[in-house]
């Protein structure tokens, strides 16, 4: 089992430390465990970064900053050495034992030049700024589990597999060539395999990632969550947006959309489909157990390690819970009725609603345990926070909803 205790003598180097995923394990990190320091990754200013954390966990910010642990770094991931200045950058290379990796662009709806700078060219290029850092022994780095959607097995393990393109045992070398390519052309022959350009990001940036990993100084731990969903305990029960989290934005969609709604999700979804989806405070459990325990390799952090729900049941409570007058307001807008866009998001509503189980072994033992580094489901019962937070959902204004859809949509008509 993880010992909390490991924390203490760490020096944790977090990137995305404002983002979903990212505040949950700043929170984790300072709040909960007993970490020596935390730097944290921002971009622009302390002030702009203190200003998202109060938007995203009001309650939580002085909690997280009177610990005294946290120290912001203004840097950006699109530069070289990562805009760090020099100074603090030396401070990076003398302290830093662990570095977690969560920063990225995580929008199915980003092209595909854009995301591969953010989450590959960018990932690659901090390997290789962490290279002189002399204490550093581990780096994690947050993945998905979709890499491997393609897998034609029933049960995808954790391992990495091959989607057999050209070139794809390259040097890293040779695939940051490729990303420089994919950049300026905006082409890849992964467009056919996978369904959005976030999930070919990820998948090369592992490749990238392995290809290093054996010639680094430190060891390197890839954790891949399913969809992320609010927070069952931490830092509060619904921690999170649910218009971040695909499947219920895209299946709110559904239920309200003419062309695209709940007769062709029974036509084309199987009816045991799930949405693979686990809580965001599960996901950063998992990463700091692990990181405590000194695992290396692959980990899933998917439904299994919490409940595994159907596609259909959301949707039709969803269907069951949006009044009558806000459904006709949304069709009334006409968003959503857009063929192209709807077509997009219906396509990787299928993508997310899977009948495949990730192999979550490795992890499997966490939930016999309470804490921050266990996955115990004692005193929680999913079934009422699943319809509690379809009800919640429910409520979003029509207004908002719009927002959201237009925001979203407005950016599918070229997604790759």
């Amino acid at each position: 089992m993880a010992d909390p205790n490991w924390y203490h003598d760490q020096v944790i180097f977090l990137t995305g430390g404002t983002g979903f995923l990212g505040a949950c394990l700043l929170y984790k990190l300072a709040v909960q465990l007993p970490t020596k320091k935390i730097f944290v990754l921002c971009r622009g200013s302390v002030q702009r970064a203190i200003s998202k954390l109060e938007a995203i966990m009001p309650e939580h910010v002085d909690k997280i900053l009177d610990t005294r642990k946290v120290q912001f770094v203004v840097g950006n991931i699109c530069l070289e050495n990562w805009g760090f200045k020099p100074s603090d950058l030396q401070r990076l290379v003398d302290e830093v034992t662990t570095v977690v990796h969560s920063a990225a662009e995580t929008s199915i709806y980003v092209k595909l030049p854009e995301v591969i700078q953010t989450n590959c060219l960018s990932s690659l290029r901090l390997l290789r700024l962490l290279t002189p850092f002399h204490h550093l022994k581990t780096f994690l780095y947050v993945s998905s589990a979709f890499v491997n959607i393609f897998v034609p097995e029933a049960i995808i393990q954790e391992k990495s597999y091959s989607a057999h393109i050209a070139n794809e045992d390259a040097t890293s070398t040779s695939l940051e060539t490729q990303f420089h390519s994919i950049i300026q052309t905006g082409q890849s022959p992964l467009t056919a395999i996978f369904p959005n350009p976030y999930i070919i990001s990820k998948y090369l940036a592992e490749k990238a990632l392995l290809h290093e990993a054996p010639h680094l100084p430190f060891s390197v731990l890839i954790v891949r969550p399913s969809l992320i969903s609010p927070a069952i305990r931490d830092p509060h029960p619904f921690f999170g947006v649910n218009s971040v989290t695909p499947a219920y934005a895209a299946l709110r969609m559904i239920a309200s959309n003419r062309q695209h709604g709940l007769e062709r999700l029974k036509r084309e979804v199987s009816p045991d489909a799930v949405v693979d989806e686990i809580p965001v405070d599960l996901v950063a459990g998992v990463c700091l157990a692990h990181l405590a325990m000194g695992t290396t390799g692959t980990i899933h952090a998917t439904g299994d390690l919490y409940v595994r729900i159907t596609a259909h049941h959301i949707a039709v409570c969803l269907h069951a819970n949006i009044p009558p007058p806000l459904r006709e307001q949304i069709l009334g807008s006409g968003v959503g009725e857009d063929e192209a866009a709807a077509e997009f998001v219906f396509a990787n509503v299928k993508l997310y609603c899977t009948d495949r189980t990730f192999d979550c072994r490795r992890s499997a033992a966490l939930k016999l345990h309470k804490g921050p580094l266990g996955l115990s489901l004692d005193g929680h019962d999913p079934v009422l926070f699943s319809k509690t937070r379809i009800e919640r959902l429910s409520r979003v204004s029509p207004d908002q909803i719009r927002r959201d859809q237009k925001s979203n949509w407005s950016r599918v008509s070229l997604p790759w």
